[in-house]
C-alpha cells in the first residue's frame, strides 16, 4: 500500500514558526482543524488530478474514492484504498500497463499540494492573529 505524508517544507516552516511565536494562544487546534478540512481536500484534489485514466472502461480510481486518510497530531497521511491496489506499483513505474509512462502522482500531487497547504495555513494563522489583536 502506497502512502504520502504531508510535511511542511523547511522554508515554509520558518514563516509559520514566526507567526506562531506572535500568537498568544495555543495554535495546534487551528492547525489540526485546517489540515483535517481544507488541507485534506487540497492534498486529495492535487493527487487525484495527476492520476491517469485507463481506456478500458473499468471502474477507475480517479473517479472514485481511491484513498484512505489518517490524521495525527499536526499531520495527514494518505494511503491507497485496498480495492485500488494497482496504485501501489507506481513508485517503481511497473504498474499494470506495459505501454503506459511512469507518473508518480502521489509524489507530484503531494509536492504541489504542500505549497498550497502551507500558504492556506499561513493565511488562516494570520486571520487568527488579526482577530486576537482586535
Amino acid at each position: 500500500m502506497r502512502k504520502i505524508e504531508f510535511k511542511i517544507d523547511s522554508k515554509d516552516m520558518e514563516k509559520i514558526k514566526e507567526t506562531l511565536e506572535k500568537l498568544p494562544y495555543n495554535t495546534e487546534e487551528t492547525i489540526n482543524n485546517y489540515l483535517r478540512n481544507e488541507g485534506q481536500k487540497i492534498l486529495i484534489d492535487e493527487i487525484t488530478s495527476k492520476i491517469p485514466i485507463s481506456k478500458k472502461g473499468k471502474r477507475h480510481a480517479k473517479t472514485h474514492k481511491w484513498f484512505q486518510t489518517k490524521f495525527y497530531h499536526l499531520s495527514i497521511v494518505v494511503t491507497t484504498a485496498n480495492q485500488y491496489y494497482y496504485l501501489y506499483f507506481v513508485n517503481e513505474g511497473s504498474g499494470t500497463s506495459k505501454k503506459g509512462t511512469y507518473i508518480d502522482f502521489l509524489e507530484d500531487g503531494g509536492e504541489k499540494a504542500s505549497k498550497k497547504i502551507a500558504e492556506g495555513l499561513m493565511k488562516k494563522l494570520d486571520e487568527n492573529l488579526e482577530i486576537k489583536e482586535r
